[in-house]
């Protein structure tokens, strides 16, 4: 048996007794394409979803998308007013089948990115796909805003906003520090989760104690206590499911009347 790659057409022959010849006809290989749905969608847990077509002449063999900050597009007020701190690009693997051909594939990448500091946020998203000869084809990017979960309770939704600025950058740690302090100041009647509050009251003095030298392991870990403190405010940690179908509904009212 003899392996070679035929790099374009001709004739092949084997000589001597009992040989053949064949005329061999080389296919260029074209490049493949994606198209990805400009529509985002946003599901209630922060999910998003997005819908894409690939197509390649003998087959797409893996595909990615590429999420980078679009920073001229930020509203810079407030948290967001001071320089970032260099954040890599998000780059998340497109779905491909299991069985059947892949020369036409049409899915929905489904992914979570509502922990990260890029969530709702504009960006650019970038799809490219590859196929068996290394050749890509990528789609023109799309600028967004990235879905994540949204918050309607008020203080749940001031922790997100303080986590995300620490984690845009540290040097707004301070800051988040006095408005995570006013937020808190007077709680009597406002924080009724005594669990959060004690949670929150530790988080609040770890941050004032490291402000001034935060590290990015300190920040990450204080950023997760926030967060799983603003879920236990938004969603309660209610056992009945009629309990929890009730808190739903008021935070439905709640978003109604915001216009949400």
């Amino acid at each position: 048996t003899h392996d070679f790659k035929v790099t374009q057409s001709g004739r092949l022959a084997i000589k001597g007794t009992g040989g053949r010849e064949w005329q061999i006809l080389a296919t260029p290989d074209a490049p493949p394409s994606v198209t990805p749905n400009p529509e985002i969608g946003r599901e209630a847990d922060g999910r998003f979803k997005q819908k894409f077509a690939a197509k390649d002449d003998y087959g797409v063999t893996k595909g990615e998308v590429t999420i980078t900050l679009d920073l001229d597009a930020v509203d810079r007020r407030y948290g967001l007013a001071t320089a970032p701190d260099p954040v890599p690009p998000v780059v998340l693997d497109l779905p491909m089948p299991v069985k059947g051909a892949r020369t036409e594939i049409d899915a929905t990448l489904i992914d979570d990115l509502s922990e990260h500091v890029f969530a709702n946020l504009p960006v650019t998203l970038t799809y490219q796909v590859t196929d068996a000869a290394g050749q890509t084809g990528t789609a023109e990017p799309i600028h967004a805003v990235l879905p994540g979960k949204r918050f309607f309770d008020p203080l749940a939704a001031a922790l997100v906003e303080m986590r995300r600025d620490i984690l845009w950058s540290r040097a707004n740690a301070p800051r988040a520090v006095q408005i995570l302090k006013a937020v808190t100041n007077q709680p009597e009647g406002f924080i009724t989760n005594e669990k959060a509050y004690l949670r929150l009251r530790v988080a609040i003095k770890r941050l004032d104690t490291e402000a001034a030298n935060l590290t990015d392991t300190t920040r990450d870990e204080i950023a997760a206590e926030l967060w799983q403190i603003a879920l236990i405010l938004e969603d309660g940690d209610l056992q009945s499911a009629k309990a929890r179908l009730d808190h739903a509904q008021d935070r439905l009212d709640e978003a109604i009347r915001r216009g949400a």
